[in-house]
């Protein structure tokens, strides 16, 4: 990074968050839109962490700081010229961690399915080469802060490390690929996701995600979705290899077919043909599987890339132990309680766009069992930019089109603009209108929707960040269970 140090200290590791400041941690306070992260420098310090590294031009800051130090502090100081904020300090050292690392590895990016593949990816691993093994993106770290905080964390005795990059303008892959050089790429799918950062178009969506792809050099392997129209024709540099999953006949890793199974219809069957493997069927215990399909294939082309030895048994038993991620809102299917009624719900609460929305519909309509009511709880899709209005609207009528939702419930002023254009326009039914409700908030919609679940009901939960949905599940609705 080219920094000096002003104060020796004891060796840790790099936090950007001060709340998380203690013995072992040195603090980078990062600029932001909101805040600026270096105001917290001296709270870190009185939270005992061993040092700060400060990005600065300003020497008289530099020394400013060292004063508000106090000459008794023990906490070391590394100052750093530049303007970024700390973020080109904190890309640099996680280049040279990365540049250090004598491991593999995989940098996985698309609209839908990135979160379920990269843990897929890592299950597998795991029970091939053991529990140590691999190093794997936690939570949501898949941005500019968190994969180089990731690679940070990154140890050495782990044979992988397996990271999800998200975007949400032009320019982000590219800059993550260039600090995490991947040597096996990944683009599941793509999707109509953060349209506001790329012009508004889902061509602009594949010239973000296939950014991933520019840095590659000759040895590495580019894991391509050849269902997928705008990934296929994503081509690889000279030199570098691609491997193909999807349902055609040419693919590395064809996915022959896939149903819903399961009395509740929560599990996904699945069949493979895997080259120079054979046939491989599987049961994973997660709905949706047109989506489980696509993210296992992604999975298991992926270890071919890797050159990971293993045979058939080995796979199957690894895939069919696989679970959703425990994080909130990735698409786990929870049973809960309410007055002695069982309840699953699918929730999907963490983000939502049109592409990944309209696919956990169609989860929802395939899951449940005999007699099982099916309710769709909906929240805003953000980042549409101007087409907005449009997608809002046709992901009301998919839900008013077909007859196995019963109810639909709307939260969020965007689906509540697209009912009002609905409700405005001649001819439209008052059976669809009476299946639809809208409220302001998740939390005030949980207790309307929840009271009218009968025994065995399936509701989905969805919606973008920014709306919250989480807040479905709160304590005051009464839901009992989530195991």
């Amino acid at each position: 990074t080219g920094g000096r140090v002003e104060r020796g200290g004891e060796p840790g590791v790099i936090i950007t968050d001060s709340r998380g400041a203690r013995a072992g941690t040195w603090f980078l306070g990062i600029r932001g839109d909101r805040y600026d992260g270096r105001d917290f420098a001296l709270d870190a310090l009185a939270r005992g962490c061993a040092g700060v590294v400060l990005e600065t031009e300003s020497e008289a800051e530099i020394q400013e700081f060292v004063s508000s130090m106090g000459d008794g502090a023990n906490a070391g100081l590394v100052s750093v010229a530049g303007s970024s904020g700390g973020l080109a300090t904190l890309h640099d050292l996680a280049r040279s961690v990365r540049r250090e690392y004598p491991g593999k590895v995989v940098g996985i990016t698309g609209s839908c399915g990135k979160t379920t593949t990269r843990s897929m990816v890592s299950h597998l691993l795991r029970g091939m080469r053991g529990e140590g093994a691999v190093h794997e993106t936690e939570g949501n770290n898949n941005n500019l802060i968190g994969v180089p905080l990731t690679i940070l964390k990154l140890p050495s005795e782990a044979g992988f490390c397996v990271l999800e990059l998200g975007m949400d303008r032009f320019g982000e892959i590219r800059q993550l690929g260039s600090i995490c050089e991947p040597g096996v790429r990944v683009v599941t799918n793509v999707g109509l996701a953060h349209l506001e950062g790329v012009g508004g178009t889902i061509e602009g969506v594949a010239d973000a995600k296939a950014e991933l792809l520019e840095g590659a050099r000759p040895g590495d392997v580019c894991v391509l979705n050849a269902d997928d129209a705008h990934v296929s024709k994503m081509a690889p540099p000279r030199g570098v290899d691609r491997i193909s999953f999807g349902r055609g006949e040419h693919c590395d890793v064809r996915i022959l077919g896939s149903r819903a199974s399961g009395e509740d219809g929560m599990r996904s069957r699945l069949t493979f043909s895997v080259r120079g493997k054979g046939e491989v069927l599987c049961e994973v215990c997660q709905p949706g599987h047109r989506n489980v399909a696509e993210n296992a294939a992604a999975a298991v082309a992926t270890l071919l890339a890797l050159e990971v030895d293993f045979d058939l048994p080995t796979l199957r038993r690894g895939l069919s132990t696989f679970s959703s991620p425990l994080q909130v809102g990735r698409g786990r299917a929870r049973e809960y309680f309410f007055q002695g009624r069982a309840i699953a719900v699918i929730d999907e609460t963490y983000n939502s766009n049109p592409t990944s929305l309209l696919a956990a519909l169609d989860t929802l309509c395939e899951s449940g069992g005999e007699g099982s009511r099916r309710h769709a709880v909906l929240g805003d899709m953000l980042e549409l930019g101007e087409a907005s209005d449009h997608h809002h609207s046709v992901v009301l009528s998919r839900c008013l089109s077909d007859e196995t939702i019963d109810t639909v419930t709307l939260v969020g002023d965007r689906f509540g603009d697209a009912l009002e254009r609905m409700r405005a326009e001649e001819g439209k039914s008052s059976a669809g209108e009476r299946s639809v409700r809208w409220f302001s908030d998740p939390i005030e919609a949980a207790s309307v929707v929840v009271a009218h679940c009968e025994d065995g009901d399936v509701v989905l939960v969805k919606g973008s960040r920014g709306m919250a949905m989480e807040g479905f599940f709160h304590s005051s609705v009464g839901l009992i269970g989530g195991l």
